[in-house]
């Protein structure tokens, strides 16, 4: 359908609790300091489930390590409910960080504990928090069956409005997710009725049920049905605290939407407004895409097709951004399974070895009993000299036999045990090379899927908007600098990330010449001007003079190039770039200096490490890679120079890389 609903996560911390936002800010630190003085009992079990509920959704790993404690502590004192209510909240933060595996499997281990104390309304806890995982899994026959479970028993016992009411809710949405709109409106219709009956946030309650019922008729194409039911949401919280109403915003989107279906585009814009205003302010990440996505809407309906690009662009960005977290999630889950398949081969290996040290031990009682089989024959062979001389030589011929095949038993278990070693060994160098493969092919599939599709699908909807004659010449006029600059910087990231990927795989084999460096630094610094001068900022060169470097052209130019580039991208309008150089100890020591942002001791730390790859965003929002300067040290290394930098926050930055003179 197309109306959305609340995020799961913020969904499974209102399967404890509601309570708003602020407040729970502003408990959580002097919760903490309280619980850090409480003796180890089971009210302090019970107070750490209090702050436990206020880091969820907010700090959920510290959730997790607290609920880890509270349940440690609860076994210590035998508390089993305190043990029920740990394993249940860990589920919770566990979903809430999208580990559902892990928060399934605490949700069960919580049932379990309050089967056996027959405890109903910690058991319908626990199948709500069931249903929530599954429901994020889109199992939704699953999460139907425990969340129609979890309503059943809060539906026989008093005093459990909110929890029915959310029981209500949770059904309903499942309906709606099938598409079965009467389903989804009988349920949404029963926790409205239900929210009436509540003393407590019955303005959250009610106003959220009555947004739902809306979605429905929206998604019937009944308006005036669904702005008879929205309004009356929006009235009830419009004198409240926007931080108290999450849903607030995605009431706003449901309005915009709805004006545009009725053609009352100036309202819609004011409600697209609206909605995104309070989605930037709280930070809600799940549906900023959202309203994105609905002001490009709105500004294309109107004909400002200038704003509806800048709005489809971002859109773009965060989906892509969101899209490309999955993305690190499912490589994650890959890397789990390599590393367990890993230590399965591991484990292969030392059983071989335990058996390998069985045949040894089975040798060595072998050679015990013919040993005493042996002293046998001896004592036997003192009570009659002629029975000593005829088994005498039939012995020695014995032991050596036996002798012979100890030896060459114990060699081929010594060969056997140095071949194992080998392949053990050759078993972690190809998994190392296979763990730096992977390293770089996610690196490029990174780089692939968001920093190079994004600026070639701003291409192509702008194309698609040139095609169609949406677009008259001044306004393409007023996007073709972008255009360019987008191209233009596609393009160097395209030569960085081939030159990037040529260095892991297979090096590259330089050819050093003798040149003239200065005549690379004009070239560079006329490429740059432009797009200096579209951010008014200012290119100085300082050195002026010829002067020969011994050094490979192409990569010292990369190294150049990135610098400058660098350098343009964290300054500002009015900073300056100069170039200079000077020469110590038959080194050139040439020098980019911004008088840009700058940056801390902290980033500059994090500069130059083989292993990573720090980004951040320009100074006008552009985006980088972290490969820039990784290449950077590799190729001023590789023809025998270095490379450093000194910043100050606020100032500027200083990058000076060394070539040998030739």
């Amino acid at each position: 359908m197309t109306v959305k609903s609340i995020p799961l996560a913020a969904l499974a911390f209102c399967l404890l609790y509601c309570s708003p936002l602020k407040a729970q800010f502003k408990k959580a630190d002097s919760l903490k300091q309280v619980i850090g003085q409480m003796p180890n009992d089971t009210v302090k079990v019970n107070a750490m489930k209090q702050l436990i509920i206020e880091y969820i959704d907010k700090r959920n790993d510290e959730a997790i390590a607290l609920a880890a404690k509270q349940l440690a502590l609860a076994k210590k004192l035998h508390y089993d409910k305190g043990q029920a209510i740990a394993w249940r909240l860990m589920g919770v933060a566990y979903e809430a960080s999208g580990d559902m595996q892990n928060g399934i499997e605490s949700a069960l281990k919580s049932l379990k504990i309050f089967e056996k104390m027959g405890d109903e309304a910690g058991v319908a806890g626990s199948y709500n928090n069931i249903g929530v995982v599954y429901l994020d899994e889109n199992q939704t026959a699953q999460a139907l069956d425990y969340f129609k479970k979890a309503l059943d028993i809060y539906g026989k016992m008093k005093h459990h409005e909110e929890n029915v009411w959310r029981g209500n809710m949770n059904i309903g949405r499942i309906y709606e997710k099938q598409k079965q709109d009467t389903l989804a409106l009988k349920f949404y219709m029963q926790s409205l009725a239900v929210s009436e009956t509540l003393k407590q946030n019955q303005l959250t309650f009610k106003s959220n049920s009555l947004y739902h019922v809306s979605g429905i008729y929206f998604y019937r194409k009944q308006y005036a049905d669904t702005r008879k039911w929205l309004t009356q949401a929006i009235n009830i919280v419009s004198n409240a605290d926007e931080a108290e109403f999450p849903h607030l915003s995605e009431m706003y989107l449901l309005l915009s939407k709805l004006n545009i279906a009725q053609k009352q585009y100036n309202a819609a814009l004011t409600a697209a407004q609206k909605g995104l205003s309070i989605g930037k302010k709280y930070n809600y990440k799940a549906l900023l895409p959202d309203n994105y996505l609905q002001m490009a809407k709105v500004y294309a309906a109107i004909g400002n097709y200038s704003s509806a690009y800048n709005y489809q662009t971002l859109y773009t960005q965060l989906k892509d951004s969101i899209v490309n977290a999955d993305n690190v999630k499912a490589v994650e889950k890959l890397q789990y399974n390599y590393k367990l398949q890993k230590k399965e081969d591991v484990n292969v290996a030392l059983l071989k070895d335990k058996k390998l040290n069985q045949v040894q031990i089975l040798l060595q009682k072998t050679t015990i009993q013919r040993q005493y089989a042996m002293g046998c024959l001896i004592g036997v062979a003192l009570l009659s000299a002629v029975i000593l001389m005829v088994f005498y030589y039939r012995n020695l011929q014995i032991k050596k036999k036996d002798n012979e095949l100890l030896i060459a038993s114990r060699q081929e278990v010594l060969q056997q045990n140095l071949e194992i070693t080998e392949q053990h060994e050759e078993i972690i160098s190809q998994n190392e090379q296979l763990e730096q493969i992977n390293a770089t092919k996610d690196k490029l599939f990174s780089i692939i899927s968001h920093d190079l599709r994004s600026p070639v699908l701003t291409l192509q909807d702008t194309l698609t908007l040139f095609n169609s004659e949406l677009l008259t010449r001044e306004e393409i006029t007023s996007i073709s600098a972008e255009l360019l600059a987008n191209v233009t910087g596609t393009s160097a990231l395209l030569d960085n990330v081939l030159y990037w990927a040529k260095s892991q795989m297979e090096g590259i084999s330089l050819n050093k010449v003798a040149f003239d460096i200065q005549a690379l630094i004009s070239s560079n610094l006329h490429s740059f001007s432009k797009q200096a001068a579209n951010k008014h900022i200012k290119l100085v060169n300082q050195y002026d003079q010829a002067i020969l470097v011994m050094a490979d052209i192409s990569t010292i130019d990369i190294v150049l190039r990135n610098l400058i580039a660098n350098a343009i991208k964290f300054s500002r309008a009015g900073d300056s770039i100069i170039i200079s150089a000077v020469v110590v100890d038959q080194l050139l020591h040439l020098s980019v200096t911004d008088t840009g942002i700058g940056m801390s001791d902290e980033v500059q730390q994090k500069l130059f490490k083989p292993d990573e790859y720090y980004t951040s965003f320009g100074t006008a929002n552009e985006k980088g890679t972290g490969l820039g300067l990784n290449l950077c040290r590799y190729f001023a290394t590789l023809n025998g120079g270095s490379i450093g930098v000194e910043s100050t926050v606020g100032k500027g930055s200083t990058f000076t890389f060394t070539v040998p003179i030739a």
